[in-house]
């Protein structure tokens, strides 16, 4: 279940522009890796990996407020905080999976008991920490400086941890006023690209459809997911359901005699067995899905897809604003003869403004639209060949900053 609109630029503009700050807290190798503006020679330098994100994110030296860039203990994020002029916000960006201590926080998924739900075990671990050692900072410098949004950012189980921190932050809204914490005058957003689930049902706010625009409104949290990415659906539950499918699927399987016999069968009859077998699977699939007999967790919030179709007419690539740090690299890339690419350009990366469809004309370009989902969309974990390739932080960025910027229509399904 879906929306039949989509997300207009103009909303895009801020998730857009956030979807950066998830990548900049994985510091100068990702950056470098995704050929954002950092060098290998950015490594050899002393705090290399803050001043790469202060040259990708086009920040001041005084705008880095905290960080702890040293993945030495599990359950202790990764992260920078920082004052982003552009929408007068103190920014948390939680580093993704990279080392084997997250590796350790991503294995620690069982179910804990949380208020009136449940939540991975691990993202809570590194939600409270942070609520505990940097939210009161957070808190303090906002009040100090006047600053009303606070901002939450991630991706993959930095994303889990952002949306987790914020239902903290909410479901403690009162505890903190009582205990003089200055948060009654400010507002809390999160926006995660690519998030593991993390909240039993029970944390889920309402689906309402019928709204086409983006309301940023206090506590609310912003999820987006890429195509393919299978990490938005990976819960233990639905991991069990993909093994129960997957043994179904081993036991209809033809044997090596059946699949020799069936060279000298009549090709009718071999076709409609493999009608049935394939109807089998289907309904195994649907029952697996309606049973719901193992247990799932969730990604909290609005949820919004991501993905791509072939305009009618060419796409103007110009920018209405710069809505970025990387919009002048939008431009070059729009300017790029046809079929040229960066040579760090990684298979998966969102198609640029010039790469045609198979099945458009050569004037058709791929525009990357975002529609809001239901989250029961993600309950079944679909296995793609770009399932990892799409979870790369690299898509988010690049095909945000393009629907961000693209005059598209909003109606259009």
């Amino acid at each position: 279940h879906s929306s039949k609109h989509c997300i207009s630029p103009e909303d895009l503009e801020m998730p857009s522009y956030y979807s950066q700050y998830s990548l900049a807290a994985y510091g100068w190798r990702f950056i470098y890796y995704f050929n954002k503006g950092a060098t290998l020679f950015d490594g050899t330098r002393q705090d290399s990996d803050i001043q790469s994100i202060q040259s990708y994110l086009k920040l001041d030296p005084e705008d880095i407020l905290d960080y702890n860039m040293e993945s030495g203990k599990a359950f202790i994020p990764v992260y920078f905080v920082s004052f982003d002029k552009k929408y007068n916000a103190v920014v948390l960006s939680i580093r993704g999976t990279f080392s084997v201590h997250d590796l350790l926080v991503d294995l620690a998924c069982e179910y804990e008991k949380w208020h009136d739900g449940l939540v991975h075990s691990g993202v809570r671990s590194m939600a409270e920490w942070l609520f505990i050692n940097v939210v009161p900072m957070i808190l303090a410098y906002a009040e100090k400086n006047n600053i009303p949004n606070i901002i939450f950012v991630g991706h993959s189980l930095g994303a889990g941890t952002a949306a987790l921190l914020t239902l903290m932050i909410k479901y403690e809204f009162q505890n903190l006023i009582r205990a003089g914490l200055p948060i009654s005058n400010k507002k809390f957003m999160a926006f995660t690209f690519g998030s593991l689930p993390s909240v039993s049902e029970e944390f889920m706010e309402p689906e309402p459809f019928d709204n086409e625009n983006i309301e940023f409104s206090n506590f609310s949290i912003h999820t987006f997911v890429y195509e393919h990415d299978m990490i938005p659906s990976l819960s233990y539950g639905s991991f069990l359901d993909a093994i129960d499918i997957i043994t179904h699927a081993n036991d209809i399987s033809d044997s090596l005699l059946d699949s020799i016999s069936q060279t000298f069968e009549d090709k009718d009859k071999v076709n409609k067995k493999k009608l049935e077998k394939s109807k089998l699977l289907s309904d195994m699939q649907n029952k697996t899905f309606q049973d719901s007999k193992n247990l799932k967790l969730w990604i909290p919030g609005n949820i919004y897809f991501i993905h791509h179709s072939s305009p009618s007419q060419k796409a103007d690539t110009t920018p209405k604003k710069d809505p970025s740090p990387d919009s002048k690299e939008i431009e070059n890339d729009a300017n790029k003869p046809s079929g040229t690419s960066d040579k760090n350009e990684l298979p998966g990366s969102t198609p640029s403004a010039q790469t045609t469809s198979p099945n458009a004309s050569k004037t058709d370009s791929l525009i990357p639209k975002v529609h809001r989902i239901s989250r029961k969309g993600l309950s079944i974990i679909e296995f793609h060949p770009d399932m990892v390739l799409n979870h790369y932080p690299n898509n988010y960025i690049d095909s945000l900053t393009l629907a961000s910027c693209l005059d598209q229509p909003t109606n259009t399904r």
